[in-house]
């Protein structure tokens, strides 16, 4: 079940999407809100294309939470530099085909004609 974080500390959202914290070693890490109703969560650049937050995430062997591959590649496709070339072409080899078909499916949604639905399918 998907619980918000901020809320579930009492806090309301920020307007702006993304949070920076730094550790006590200087090290930190990004958080990048998206859209949500409930435990749905909802695509920034095409509402209609939504997933529920059970569907879009996994959890590493400690239980840390990550967001699918395929959605964070959906999210480098708008503009992409080359390192998120370098992400797209090192994760999708790793990719089964449904993972690809989800990749597929939402590039061509949100950017018809990306080069990177020229790639194999599987």
């Amino acid at each position: 079940m998907y619980v918000d974080p901020l809320r579930a500390v009492g806090l309301a959202p920020p307007v702006d999407r993304a949070t920076s914290v730094l550790g006590r070693t200087r090290a930190g890490f990004d958080v990048f809100r998206e859209p949500h109703e409930g435990g749905m969560w909802i695509c920034r650049r095409d509402e209609g294309l939504r997933l529920p937050y059970d569907a879009i995430t996994e959890r590493t062997a400690d239980g840390i939470p990550y967001p699918l591959p395929e959605l964070v590649l959906l999210c480098k496709a708008k503009g992409p530099r080359s390192k998120d070339r370098a992400d797209f072409y090192g994760v999708l080899p790793l990719l089964g085909r449904a993972r690809r078909d989800l990749l597929g499916e939402s590039v061509e949604r949100l950017h018809p004609g990306h080069p990177w639905l020229a790639e194999p399918a599987g």
